[in-house]
This record gives structure tokens, sequence and C-alpha cells, in this order.
């Protein structure tokens, strides 16, 4: 039985010792820092009911995405699920699966994206009987760091 340990626990730290020498482990990596620069972080939230009460199923939510929200924002954009309440102009409290599309581009482009945000917007509304979307903008500093590997491949 004690032999038996001992061959388990070789075996075991043989084990774990190979996993410690994967290739990506060995492969030099470089790390792009970029330089922080002003952007401008566009919030959009998107009720997922409609005003009769009916829901907005995912999968036309996503024929939303890929036919209004890409091709107005091919470089790329974040989806977040969410769940949200508001108060309607009635002063009625609804409660809600929702979707937070997050929108980043550099403060030079902003004039750019204005027109292309509002059709979004008005795209949603008009096809989804949507009483309001929530917008906010902000100003943020960001910069890309991106990994690159190296040409030099250790295998």
């Amino acid at each position: 039985m004690k032999q038996c340990v001992h061959h388990l626990a070789a075996t075991t730290l043989l084990f774990a010792l190979s996993a410690c020498h994967s290739p990506l482990a060995t492969r030099p990596v470089e790390i792009s820092f970029g330089t922080a620069q002003s952007w401008i972080e566009t919030e959009l939230f998107f009720g997922l009911t409609r005003r009769d009460g009916s829901l907005i199923d995912s999968a036309r939510w996503q024929q939303f995405v890929d036919g209004v929200i890409t091709p107005e924002f091919p470089d790329g954009f974040t989806v977040l699920t969410a769940q949200g309440q508001y108060l309607d102009s009635a002063g009625v409290l609804h409660k809600e699966p929702s979707r937070l599309v997050l929108l980043l581009y550099p403060q030079d482009a902003a004039s750019q994206n204005e027109p292309r945000i509002r059709r979004i917007i008005t795209a949603y509304i008009r096809d989804f009987d949507q009483e309001a979307i929530l917008r906010t903008d902000r100003s943020q500093n960001a910069s890309m760091v991106s990994r690159r590997e190296s040409a030099t491949r250790q295998d």
C-alpha cells in the first residue's frame, strides 16, 4: 500500500510538472501599451419589452444587432445583458430584461458618430414600439493594450 501511495504521488508530480512546460508558457510575448487618448463612451439602454407588454426575443434582438448596430459600428461594440426598471410617462413602473450597448470612439469622431447613434435609437424605437431609450455619454481616457507574439517561437 505504501509503495502504491508513493507511485501515485510520483505520477501526480510528473503530471503537474509536465503541465508547466506548455508551448504557450515558454513563448516570448511582447505587450504594446498604447498611449491614453480622449474617447467618448456612449451607453444605450434597450428594454426588451414592447409597450403592449410582449417580449422581444433573443433572435429578434440579434437581428437588430446584426442589421442595425453592426453596420453603424463595424469596428466593434459591447452588449451586456441587464435587468432594468423604469417609470413610464403614465407613472407605471415596468421591470424588464434589457440590453446595454457600449460604444467607445475617439473624441474627434463624435460628430461622425452622432448620426449613427441616432439611427440606431430611431430604428429601435420604431421597430420595437418603444416609448424611450436611455442614452448616456461621458469622456474617457482609453488606450489599447495588445499582445503580439514574437516571430521566433520556441516549440
